[in-house]
């Protein structure tokens, strides 16, 4: 090879070895650097989470009327047991009683209009246009003798279609005074426990005022709330043990009647509510309980559930996910794998889906990656922190 072409191959090896550098310098730039952690197995034994609540009425009702007027009784004090049905207060029906018959005697004034309008009206216009009409046959009348009576009849219809009308309202009007008799008497719409009054005989009450208020507590609701990691652990098939303090810490047997319908914002939780069957009228509302839910036990392809530490969990609006590193430097890269969260422990997030005791997460650098991204792991933690 003679020299000058020993030199040109030189500057081209030369040049192609600058090349791979700095390749090489913005392949190892654009590497996101990563903490990653070992997941750790946890046996999934379904204990029972306990959360607080507070016992309230199945249903809760201020009772009033929907017309006004003097209070004539109230047949309830507060801590009556009543039956549906039952009266708890009249107003003066006097006047219902009066609005009544005035509006039985218009229906009475409008069945006589309505017969007149049948009789005396539509029957003699009939009559005059039948007689209008064998005269012009017989060539004794003229047109306008039956254009007359034609007229008569249409007004003798209309003068009966209004007495039709006048006897219909009369009707709804005294169909009105009959329920507003009735609207004066104020009863239970259930069985319940009277724990509110606030009217008295002679007071004059408006309509949609309570004056009596009544709770059901044949059965009652207790009400919590659990954290939205545990919404999921849950097992809303199996019954619910409910303790309540008042009670000296007697214990009851409940269902799941709603969990995790809306979550508070503020406090990251989600409402829970169980219902209490309560024939004795012992639990009230108010009193303090302690809730034990059953949970599920988490399983998956890979057999079991693990933890993480927290921060690994990422959560985009497109559901929960960790990212675990796979390969080797300098082709280590970061994939995205779906979970399901099962709850938290302290620091840690307890987590099933396609996993195994092998993988590694990233717990620091993993807000920075998508799915492939190659990463350079800089070192191990191993704690929930």
């Amino acid at each position: 090879m003679c020299l000058c072409c020993w030199g040109c191959d030189r500057t081209a090896s030369s040049a192609e070895s600058g090349h791979e550098l700095v390749a090489r310098d913005q392949a190892k730039q654009s590497r996101v650097s990563v903490e990653t952690a070992a997941v750790v197995p946890v046996s999934d034994s379904g204990a029972p989470l306990k959360v607080s609540g507070t016992v309230t009425p199945f249903r809760r009702a201020p009772m009033a009327f929907l017309v006004g007027g003097p209070v004539d009784a109230v047949r309830v004090n507060v801590g009556d047991v009543v039956a549906k049905g039952d009266v708890l207060a009249r107003l003066v029906r006097r006047d219902f009683r009066i609005a009544i018959e005035e509006a039985s005697a218009g229906v009475l004034a409008a069945k006589a209009q309505l017969n007149a309008a049948k009789n005396a009206g539509v029957g003699l216009a009939d009559r005059e246009l039948n007689r209008a009409k064998q005269l012009a046959g017989a060539g004794a009348a003229s047109q306008a003798l039956i254009d007359r009576a034609e007229t008569q009849k249409q007004q003798a219809d209309a003068t009966l279609q209004q007495a039709e009308a006048g006897l219909a309202r009369a009707k709804a009007l005294r169909k009105k005074a009959a329920a507003a008799m009735q609207d004066a008497v104020l009863k239970a719409p259930f069985s319940g426990i009277v724990v509110a009054r606030t009217a008295e005989k002679g007071q004059i009450v408006g309509p949609g005022i309570p004056i009596v208020v009544l709770e059901q507590l044949d059965r009652v609701r207790v009400v919590g709330s659990v954290a939205a990691g545990d919404l999921n652990r849950i097992d809303r098939s199996e019954p619910v043990k409910v303790t309540v303090l008042e009670r000296e810490g007697a214990s009851y047997t409940g269902t799941i009647r709603a969990l995790g319908w809306a979550g508070d914002v503020a406090t990251g939780t989600f409402p829970l509510e169980i219902v209490v069957e309560n024939p004795d009228y012992l639990l009230r509302s108010g009193m303090t309980a302690f809730i034990v839910l059953n949970t599920a036990k988490h399983r998956d392809q890979k057999g079991g559930l693990y933890k993480v530490p927290l921060p690994a969990v990422v959560s985009r609006g497109d559901g929960a996910h960790v990212f675990t590193v796979t390969g080797s430097p300098p082709e280590t890269r970061a994939r995205r794998l779906p979970v399901t969260l099962a709850g938290f422990e302290d620091n840690w997030a307890l987590i099933s889906g396609a996993l195994d005791s092998n993988i590694k997460v990233v717990v620091r650098g993993q807000h920075d990656l998508n799915d492939g991204m190659v990463v350079a792991e800089v070192a191990s933690g191993g704690k929930g922190e």
